[in-house]
Order: C-alpha cells, then sequence, then structure tokens
C-alpha cells in the first residue's frame, strides 16, 4: 500500500533537491504549504469522527493532540503506543 507512494516520493525528492535555488521551486514549494495543511486537517476530521464516538475517546484525543503539540513528540510514536494499547486490550 505504501511502496509505490514511498518510491514516487524518493525520486520526486531527489530532483527536488536538484533544482533548490530555481524560482519555480520556490514558489511550488510556497504554494504547496496551505495545500498540505488542508489535507492534514482534513484527515484529522475523517479521522476524529471515527474515533471520537464516546466523551472518553474524544478525550483521549485531544490530550493525545496536546500532548503531541506540547512536547514535540513525533506522532509516529503516538501510534506505536495506541498500537500497543490497542493489542494490549486496553484500547
Amino acid at each position: 500500500m505504501c511502496g509505490p507512494t514511498c518510491v514516487f516520493a524518493f525520486f520526486i525528492g531527489r530532483a527536488w533537491d536538484r533544482f533548490k535555488e530555481a524560482r519555480w521551486r520556490l514558489i511550488i514549494q510556497a504554494a504547496l504549504v496551505p495545500v498540505s495543511l488542508g489535507l492534514l486537517g482534513a484527515s484529522t476530521l475523517v479521522i476524529a469522527r471515527v474515533a471520537g464516538q464516546t466523551w472518553q475517546t474524544v478525550a483521549l484525543m485531544l490530550a493525545t493532540a496536546a500532548f503531541t503539540y506540547r512536547l514535540r513528540v513525533n506522532p509516529l510514536w503516538i501510534f506505536a503506543a495506541a498500537a500497543l494499547l490497542g493489542l494490549a486490550g486496553a484500547l
């Protein structure tokens, strides 16, 4: 599932680095910031709608978001902890 995207990102990243100083690259990069933020917000909303069925899960989502934002923790660590808790039957 992730393989084609990773391969695509790898090759695009290499090409992207070659044109560090190009004006068109800076323009595209500036334009992609709001697009990326919009996609991230939409993904967050979809996940929150599915996961936030009870007040406990909403509280857990908010606590996780605050923890991640406050401590600047990589979200992958949060996903790993959630996976372990899910495997243990805690969630």
